[in-house]
C-alpha cells in the first residue's frame, strides 16, 4: 500500500470520526494538523449557527479564551528578546501600583507560580456591543482591589492565575508603548501572516463568527445565572441554550477570537528550527520546564502546559469559555502541532486529540 494511498485512508477515517463528533456531540468543530512544511490535515463540520444551519467552514471564528496566554507568553519572551523585559527582575519595576509581594517576577507570572489568586473568571466579560464603553483599567482595578492577598509566596508552588496573564499584558503595554491588542497584532500576529480577518481581539465579521452554545442540559446550564453574568446568555435554540456575542475584559488572558486554521499558524512557526517570532535560543526558552524555588519542577514552561500520553511528550495550552472550548499542542518528537476548536462550552477536547492526533505521527 503506498504512502499517498495509506494517507487518503487516515484522511477518510478522521473525517467520518470528526463529522460524527460535529453530529452527535457538538454543534460544530474545527481541527488542523501542522507539520513544519505544512498543514497537512484540516477539518471543518457542524454548524456555526444552529438555528440557521449555517455550516462551519475553515474561515468561521470563535473565542479561543485561554489559548491566548501562550501568545501572550511569546510576545512577552520577544520582549525579553530585545532587553525590555527581564524575566526575573520584580514585577514592580514594570507595574509599580500592585498590591501584590514585590519579589514576583515575570517568570513567576508566565509559569503561573507568583502565588496570585485565580477567582473565577467567568463573569470577566462584557458584551461585544458594550465594547466602545468599556473600561479595561477600571475593572482590572476593581479586581485587583477585591483579590489583595497572594496564595502563596513566589516561585512556591504552581497556581494557575488568569489576573496574572492580565498583569503580563499591562507589562507590553508600558515596556512597548503600544495597547496589547496593537502590540500583538503588529509584532506577533502580522510576522506570522496572520491579519485582522484572520484572527483578532474583536468580531470583525458576524457572518463568520459562530454562536456559542451550552447544552440545556447541565449542571452549568441549571446554574447560569448564578455563575455567569445574566446578559451573555442568549435564547435557546434545539438542545442548546445560546451565548451572546461577547469579550473577555482582561484580552490578555483570554481575548483572541480566531479560527483553528488561523491559530496554526503559529503552530507551524513553533515547529520551525528558526521561528519567525524570536530566535532560536529564546523558542528553547519557551519550551524549558519550570521549577519552583526549592528546584522541583512543575509540568509547566514559560507558556505551555506539559504532559505524556502513553510515554510521549506534548506541550499544550487549553481554551474554554461561554460557549466555546479549545486544544493545541505540539508534539516535538513527532514533528507535528494540532489545534480543535468547537462551539460548546464543555467539551472533551484532550481524548479527541489524544486519539486523532495519533494518526498523523508518521508525517511529521
Amino acid at each position: 500500500m503506498s504512502l499517498d494511498k495509506d494517507f487518503i485512508e487516515i484522511e477518510e477515517k478522521v473525517t467520518a470520526n470528526l463529522d460524527e463528533l460535529s453530529i452527535s456531540q457538538v454543534p460544530g468543530a474545527q481541527y488542523v494538523v501542522v507539520n513544519k512544511d505544512r498543514a497537512i490535515f484540516e477539518y471543518a463540520g457542524g454548524f456555526s449557527d444552529v438555528k440557521n444551519q449555517k455550516l462551519m467552514d475553515g474561515q468561521t471564528t470563535m473565542m479561543c479564551y485561554s489559548l491566548t496566554k501562550t501568545f501572550t507568553a511569546a510576545a512577552i519572551l520577544q520582549l525579553v528578546e530585545q532587553g525590555k523585559v527581564e524575566l526575573d527582575k520584580t514585577v514592580e519595576e514594570y507595574c509599580p501600583a500592585l498590591p501584590y509581594d514585590r519579589h514576583i517576577t515575570p517568570r513567576n507570572l508566565l509559569s503561573h507560580t507568583s502565588g496570585i489568586p485565580n477567582p473565577i473568571p467567568l463573569k470577566w466579560a462584557h458584551l461585544a456591543s458594550e465594547h466602545t464603553e468599556f473600561d479595561e483599567e477600571s475593572a482590572l482595578d476593581n479586581l485587583l482591589a477585591k483579590h489583595m492577598l497572594t496564595k502563596s509566596k513566589p516561585g512556591e508552588k504552581f497556581l494557575y492565575s488568569n489576573l496574572g496573564y492580565w498583569l503580563l499584558g499591562k507589562i507590553i503595554e508600558k515596556v512597548s508603548g503600544f495597547s496589547y491588542p496593537e502590540y500583538m497584532k503588529l509584532n506577533l500576529l502580522k510576522q506570522i501572516g496572520l491579519f485582522s480577518a484572520d484572527i483578532d481581539f474583536v468580531i470583525n465579521d458576524n457572518a463568520k463568527h459562530a454562536k456559542g452554545y451550552l447544552t440545556k442540559i447541565s449542571f452549568m446550564n441549571a446554574f447560569k445565572f448564578l455563575l455567569l453574568d445574566n446578559k451573555l446568555i442568549g435564547k435557546g435554540e434545539s438542545r442548546w441554550t445560546t451565548f451572546n456575542n461577547h469579550y473577555v475584559n482582561g484580552p490578555a488572558f483570554g481575548g483572541l477570537i480566531g479560527s483553528a486554521r488561523s491559530l496554526s499558524r503559529f503552530l507551524y512557526d513553533q515547529l520551525q528550527d528558526k521561528p519567525v517570532i524570536f530566535s532560536s535560543d529564546m523558542k528553547k526558552l519557551f519550551f524549558e520546564q519550570q521549577k519552583t524555588k526549592d528546584g522541583s519542577p512543575i509540568n509547566m514552561t514559560l507558556g505551555w502546559h506539559i504532559k505524556e500520553e502513553e510515554g510521549l511528550k506534548y506541550y499544550y495550552k487549553e481554551g474554554g469559555g461561554a460557549g466555546f472550548k479549545s486544544e493545541m499542542r505540539i508534539y516535538p518528537d513527532k514533528g507535528i502541532g494540532s489545534i480543535i476548536m468547537v462551539n460548546r462550552t464543555k467539551f472533551n477536547t484532550a481524548s479527541v486529540l489524544n486519539k486523532t492526533d495519533a494518526e498523523f505521527f508518521r508525517y511529521g
